[in-house]
């Protein structure tokens, strides 16, 4: 979420911000959409940023994978991949 944002999902600018504030927000509260804080930001990339940080485990990706292949079809589709292969490990 900062890193699409620019800001933490339960500490905002606009808000008084403790320790026990983000913590009673992150249990009690949805992180606001992405496309509430930046509306420059692709649907699908903010659709996916909220399955990653739902509160429902059978919401979120189950794996690395799912994440990447999502990430993946949103550049293809706008036609900012560049092809590269991680590093051997």
């Amino acid at each position: 979420f900062e890193l699409l944002c620019g800001q933490r999902p339960f500490d905002p600018p606009d808000r008084p911000s403790g320790p026990i504030d983000i913590i009673q927000r992150h249990i009690g509260e949805d992180p606001p959409h992405p496309l509430s804080v930046r509306d420059d930001i692709p649907a699908e990339m903010a659709e996916l940023c909220l399955r990653l940080l739902s509160k429902e485990p059978a919401r979120r990706p189950q794996a690395a994978e799912e994440v990447l292949l999502a990430i993946s079809g949103v550049l293809n589709a706008r036609g900012n991949v560049r092809h590269s292969r991680p590093a051997p490990v």
